[in-house]
């Protein structure tokens, strides 16, 4: 085996390892944006309407539904969500 054969390898198994992380990644990220708009919008609301932190936990607890609702659609049972091709491909052999 060569060495551009090592390198192909190589990057061929980086792109695999990047897009059965992908997944997990979306997640993350989703979390982190409900996260930041709910809480940061409770915030500003309560800055600009002189409140106690009413909206803030408003925004706390619509916060944790999104977050909530993110893992729940990532643990559904997988007969719920369509099957892909390589899981088609994998069921068969």
């Amino acid at each position: 085996m060569s060495i551009t054969d090592d390198v192909r390898k190589s990057i061929r198994e980086a792109g695999e390892a990047h897009r059965k992380s992908a997944t997990y990644m979306t997640v993350g990220i989703q979390i982190v944006v409900a996260f930041v708009l709910f809480v940061f919008g409770g915030y500003k609301l309560d800055s600009a309407l002189n409140t106690t932190p009413i909206f803030l936990l408003v925004g706390v607890v619509l916060a944790l539904i999104a977050m909530f609702t993110v893992l729940w659609r990532l643990a559904a049972p997988s007969s719920t969500r369509p099957v892909s091709e390589t899981q088609q491909k994998k069921t068969a052999q």
